[in-house]
């Protein structure tokens, strides 16, 4: 008898343990996805700063633009593992890794009136970041609130919707 309450105990102890484990493993993973906003916000904040004030060349900007692809990446793919390792912690890393496409489709987005091809990359990532929301009834990450304001020339946003319709006013002319 005693044997079996120490196999139940020692069971009870793996499966809380396990859970734990998990736990942690998932906030690891948003901590590490929260890094890399952090750091493709950065990137995107410098890519306006030398792209208007600096003026730089394009081969400078495309170092750039490779960079926040690497971001992007690397958060799909943190963003895959939350999918297979909780439904918990989902839409906070969905918002994440969406609002990386929207900085990576407004650099392109910087870029499509001198290069139509940029345009068309642009609507990918936005197209990707939509996708992320299809099939559940969360707020898509464009109409929250940002977790820093973005500046971007003289003015700060709260929003990337509110980013992207100033930028989307833009390419009006060159549609």
């Amino acid at each position: 008898m005693i044997k079996i309450h120490f196999y139940i105990y020692c069971l009870i102890l793996i499966i809380f343990q396990s859970t734990s484990f998990a736990q942690e493993n998932t906030d690891t993973v948003i901590y590490e996805m929260a890094n890399f906003e952090k750091s493709a916000s950065a990137t995107y904040r410098e890519y306006q700063w030398l792209y208007y004030e600096k003026k730089q060349s394009a081969e400078e900007l495309l170092v750039f633009e490779d960079l926040l692809g690497v971001y992007v990446k690397r958060l799909r793919e943190a963003y895959d593992t939350m999918m297979l390792l909780s439904d918990k912690n989902v839409v906070e890393s969905r918002d994440i890794a969406a609002r990386a496409l929207i900085y990576r489709a407004l650099t392109f987005l910087e870029k499509a009136p001198i290069d139509v091809s940029y345009f068309e990359r642009a609507c990918y990532d936005y197209y990707d970041a939509m996708q992320l929301y299809e099939n559940t009834d969360d707020i898509p990450t464009l109409f929250k609130p940002l977790p820093q304001r973005i500046r971007v020339g003289g003015r700060y946003y709260s929003r990337l919707i509110d980013l992207l319709d100033e930028k989307g006013q833009d390419l009006f002319a060159f549609g």
